[in-house]
């Protein structure tokens, strides 16, 4: 290269001035081993932030299929609830027909279903302890419409359930009430209810 050098620039090119031009060729210019070296380091970098972009990739689509087995998942519990609450409705819509039925059956109701039509079941609930504003439509229909029932089991008209006292409920009377008005009278007037069967000799 020097007399390559010395052919272009004549007597300017010495040793000492190629020695300079060497030292500062190699501060701009690097060897073809560390070229190629730096090249392969590169080519490894490219390939790695492709492969983690493939990576990435992959985590968002399975962070999508996460994301609607979860939404469809919600949506089954929310339909499951639905039918787990439509049952239980009808569950319990059966159990009070079911005790309405039997309570009518035991106040000596002629005709179940036309007395049924005459209740106002928005006013009749059932929980643990029974069957709720039942006994005083009950009562009233007996009072109002006695035909509907057998004659033995009527209530005694001139007694309410809510107003039961000792003044007013004989000895005759309680014999004459049924096994629904005692349970009644014994919830509401225990004192009156113990009274009247010491009288009786008992729940009969």
């Amino acid at each position: 290269m020097l007399e390559v050098l010395k052919q272009l620039y004549g007597e300017a090119v010495t040793d000492e001035s190629f020695d300079v031009f060497k030292e500062e060729l190699g501060k701009r210019f690097v060897p073809k081993s560390e070229f190629n070296q730096r090249g392969g380091e590169l080519k490894q970098l490219r390939e790695k932030v492709a492969q983690q972009a493939e990576e990435l990739a992959e985590l968002q689509t399975v962070a999508e299929e996460k994301e609607a087995l979860s939404e469809a998942l919600s949506v089954a519990e929310a339909k499951q609830e639905e039918l787990i609450a439509a049952y239980e409705s009808r569950t319990n819509a059966e159990r009070l027909q079911l005790a309405l039925e039997q309570a009518l059956q035991a106040s000596g109701a002629r005709n179940i279903i036309a007395v049924k039509a005459l209740l106002d079941m928005e006013k009749i609930t059932l929980d643990e302890e029974g069957l709720k504003g039942f006994e005083e439509q009950l009562w009233e229909l007996k009072k109002e419409n006695s035909y509907l029932f057998e004659a033995d089991k009527h209530i005694v008209q001139v007694i309410h359930p809510a107003s039961y006292d000792k003044a007013d409920l004989s000895r005759e009377d309680f014999k004459k009430m049924g096994y629904m008005e005692r349970l009644k009278l014994k919830k509401e007037r225990p004192e009156l209810y113990i009274a009247m069967t010491q009288k009786t000799g008992g729940n009969k």
